[in-house]
């Protein structure tokens, strides 16, 4: 009787021992399942984290891209118009001149110089007329035929306009200095030294200019403020005067 319950004891601790035996080869082999789609898990993230990371990576190096190239053509934008203001301010004689010259009205004082005779008379019309249009080639083969011989001296004025107006600076400096003692008659003085000094700055005879400009703008007048505003440009523009 007590052999028969020791052998059922053993056979229920060694059925216990086996039971639990299996469960734990089924929880190692669970864990080792469990470990295994771990791992892949792991992995699998970490891999969607290196693809991002590259993705952002390129993106940000994309974007760096576009930044040195805004920047590059933001900076060549500032150069070019630097080395433009550079240019427009060293403009040299020509460019001021064609800035600081409007020809002088005078097509009355044309007329004015009426002196009996009727074929100078018809010259000066003409000549006045083409001068009004601002026909300055006609204008100065009137005003030359004018000086064909005797100067006519009120035409020297303009034709030495007319030069200025097609920027032959030499023509007109001659013309100008030939009016010059005779435009106190005329009233003309300012305006004289006024055209007469253009005429030298085209010629790039920067010191005959400046000392008719000096002269000019001592004197609190139109041709007195201009002069006034050309001394500034000058001495702004003295590099490519020189």
């Amino acid at each position: 009787m007590i052999q028969t319950i020791e052998r059922a004891g053993r056979n229920a601790l060694f059925s216990s021992v086996e039971r639990f035996a299996l469960t734990a080869e089924d929880q190692s082999g669970l864990g080792k399942m469990l470990n295994e789609q771990g791992r892949k898990a792991v992995f699998q993230q970490a891999e969607q984290w290196n693809k991002e990371t590259k993705r952002v990576r390129n993106k940000l190096r994309f974007g760096t891209k576009q930044i040195q190239l805004a920047a590059a053509t933001f900076l060549l934008i500032i150069v070019s118009v630097f080395l433009i203001r550079m240019l427009i301010k060293n403009s040299g004689p020509e460019q001021l001149v064609a800035e600081f010259f409007s020809p002088f009205p005078g097509i009355g004082l044309v007329k004015a110089g009426n002196n009996g005779d009727n074929a100078k008379d018809s010259l000066r019309s003409l000549a006045a007329q083409y001068y009004s249009a601002e026909d300055w080639e006609n204008a100065i083969l009137q005003y030359n035929a004018l000086n064909d011989g005797t100067p006519d001296s009120l035409s020297l004025f303009f034709l030495g306009n007319s030069y200025l107006a097609t920027g032959d600076y030499e023509l007109a400096g001659r013309s100008l200095e030939l009016f010059r003692p005779m435009a106190a008659v005329y009233n003309l003085s300012d305006p004289s030294n006024w055209y007469l000094a253009l005429a030298y700055l085209g010629q790039q005879d920067v010191e005959k200019a400046s000392k008719l400009l000096d002269e000019l703008a001592q004197k609190q007048t139109a041709y007195g403020r201009l002069a006034g505003q050309l001394i500034v440009e000058i001495a702004a523009d003295r590099p490519a005067l020189e």
